[in-house]
């Protein structure tokens, strides 16, 4: 048997092998794929499975400026200082005159420590120069803590002050640490920032994200082009998140320093479930391309930006791979992209055979949320296979010419 001969035998076997009948199993409709007993089986489990549940530890990273890509800085804000004393502040210095007071929020939103805050006070000294005290240890008395002192940093004033607490968790304290960032504008002016941030990379069925959380934060950062930034902001109160051909809300634990994933109810977008239906405009066209109207047809639907270096190192193979079928009518390949002028600017350079659409909303659609993701979807409409990067090591383009000989070989066509 020659080489060719021997890998279509593989891939015939892998992806047309009937299961094992039993007893309530429906027989395939006439002219149907010899697979559609295995699809309809398939889906019959995923809709009985219990939905999952994944939790993933969190690491805690420095960072400076802003999260890369989305224009939003970690949790900062102005300290407002105002001449009534709280009442559990003790020790102020006794040096101070015209002294204020001020409180940071050391973290929001979560149920037991959810009023901690740093003590702050400004006052000046008898030679009138204005100066801050915080309270580094966070337990609201001020003896023995120094004056901040500011250094330069790009022309503006600024001092990083190392802060401890006790973090609360079911009655159990946790010491803990961060770093204050404080910079003066002006005089008499002061705003703050913390210098950290935590990363966590979640994976699900063979594709995986990685996302970034401000400090004791409620707004998470995705990497959404697998490039090492985070560009797109996600809110895990109102949003899912798509990953592996499931849906998942997202809980964030940092008093155990974890990230909590649950699948929710949503339908899976994944092999042997049908693909879902949409429209969207073509690029550069006044064509509108909709997946139902192309039953009989296989469809490549690929998910990429050229702003994620692994779609950009497989753009060409996919090219070469669609150019191949171009005499082809029956096979159609459809890249997805989320901003046209990114498109526009990559195509001016490089060759394309694809239908190209731009719909960040069908990202959501079929739960992609990081490229590189394609799915094959045969003549019915149902997912043949969700490839997640690297397709043509997973044998992406020899699962193809299988089917696409397979269905020829269904309606009793002769080869080309």
């Amino acid at each position: 048997m020659t080489a060719a001969g021997s890998r279509w035998t593989v891939f015939a076997a892998l992806l047309f092998v009937a299961a094992p009948a039993v007893a309530d199993q429906a027989a395939p409709e006439p002219g149907a794929p010899v697979n559609a007993r295995v699809d309809r089986s398939a889906a019959a489990q995923a809709s009985a499975r219990v939905p999952e549940s994944r939790e993933f530890p969190m690491r805690k990273k420095r960072l400076t400026g802003s999260l890369a890509g989305t224009g939003m800085p970690l949790l900062e804000g102005r300290v407002r200082f105002e001449t009534k004393r709280p009442d559990r502040v003790r020790n102020v210095p006794a040096s101070l005159f015209e002294v204020e007071y001020a409180t940071v929020p050391l973290r929001l939103g979560l149920a037991e420590s959810a009023s901690l805050n740093i003590t702050a006070v400004r006052g000046r000294t008898g030679a009138g120069a204005m100066v801050y005290v915080f309270d580094r240890d966070t337990d609201w008395d001020l003896a023995g803590e120094a004056p901040i002192v500011f250094g330069e940093e790009d022309g503006v004033k600024v001092a990083r002050i190392p802060i401890s607490y006790r973090d609360v968790v079911g009655g159990q304290e946790t010491p803990r640490s961060t770093e204050l960032v404080l910079n003066e504008p002006k005089p008499g002016s002061l705003e703050y920032h913390f210098d950290e941030m935590w990363e966590v990379t979640l994976s699900y069925g063979g594709e995986q994200v990685s996302l970034a959380l401000q400090h004791m934060g409620t707004i998470l950062f995705l990497d959404v082009n697998a490039s090492g930034a985070y560009e797109r902001i996600f809110y895990p109160k109102r949003e899912v998140l798509g990953l592996g051909s499931r849906f998942f809300q997202i809980e964030v634990d940092f008093s155990n320093e974890k990230l909590l994933m649950k699948e929710t109810d949503r339908k899976p977008v994944d092999a042997g479930h049908p693909a879902p239906d949409f429209e969207a405009a073509v690029w550069r066209s006044d064509r509108v391309f909709k997946l139902s109207e192309h039953k009989g047809e296989i469809v490549v639907l690929t998910f990429w930006t050229p702003l994620c270096p692994g779609s950009k190192a497989e753009a060409p193979l996919y090219h070469a791979l669609a150019k191949s079928f171009s005499g082809d009518a029956r096979v159609r390949f459809v890249a997805v992209s989320k901003d046209a002028p990114t498109l526009e600017a990559y195509l001016k350079d490089h060759e394309h055979a694809f239908t190209h659409v731009v719909d960040p909303a069908l990202w959501d659609t079929y739960g992609v949320t990081a490229p590189f993701v394609t799915f094959v979807i045969d003549g019915r409409g149902t997912i043949v296979t969700r490839q997640f990067q690297a397709g043509f090591k997973g044998g992406l383009e020899e699962q193809l010419r299988a089917l696409v000989a397979h269905e020829r070989s269904a309606r009793a066509e002769p080869a080309r």
